[in-house]
């Protein structure tokens, strides 16, 4: 039961404090509670950003480049990684994708590279 489901407990009097006669159910207290949650919600709604938007640059370089000559595959891509924001929702056949439209050799990627997309995604260090 996290911190929302007791605001909201307490916005609808279903919730001890609601009926403890100190503080009424739409007193300032809950407001400000409720406006906190709200732009904390909104900031790490800000904050994260698409798959592509973490994309390293010489990724999104190669992938930009094949667009010439596969522009649907390219395209679904892109728009695949615009709206993705977490690498693990993203099916084996995506990544694959991803990698042979980015010139990745497959080769050279380990299975954490897989799993975790450490070498294609930008990591908080990331020069």
């Amino acid at each position: 039961m996290g911190v929302k489901w007791l605001v909201q407990a307490v916005i609808s009097k279903r919730h001890p404090v609601a009926n403890a006669g100190s503080i009424p159910a739409t007193s300032t207290i809950t407001n400000k509670i409720r406006i906190q949650l709200d732009n904390i919600i909104k900031i790490i709604k800000m904050k994260r950003l698409s798959i592509y938007e973490r994309l390293k640059p010489e990724v999104k370089e190669a992938l930009l480049a094949n667009t010439a000559n596969y522009e649907s595959s390219v395209t679904s891509i892109v728009e695949l990684l615009s709206n993705e924001y977490s690498y693990s929702n993203l099916k084996i056949s995506d990544i694959s994708s991803l990698y042979t439209f980015s010139d990745i050799e497959l080769i050279k990627v380990s299975a954490w590279d897989i799993k975790y997309g450490d070498n294609i995604l930008i990591s908080k260090d990331y020069e």
